[in-house]
């Protein structure tokens, strides 16, 4: 019982490690001013979030690897 509860511990770790945050800050072309309620995607996952007030925002629990961010807003 010990085993399989150490390789289910274990298991459960790798993934958790295998995730990772992304912030940022959305700005306008002048680098200054943030860019607020925009929406960032981050492809293929669609994993998305929205700017705050200051123009940041986080991605959290994306795995490993390579995708293309988007920002957009009206």
């Amino acid at each position: 019982m010990r085993r399989v509860l150490f390789a289910i511990l274990l298991l459960a770790a790798t993934s958790v490690q295998a995730q990772h945050a992304l912030r940022g800050v959305v700005t306008e072309p002048d680098g200054i001013t943030p860019v607020e309620f925009a929406t960032v995607t981050l492809s293929p996952s669609e994993q998305w979030a929205m700017t705050d007030l200051q123009g940041t925002f986080v991605l959290r629990g994306i795995a490993q690897g390579k995708g293309v961010l988007r920002v957009t807003c009206v």
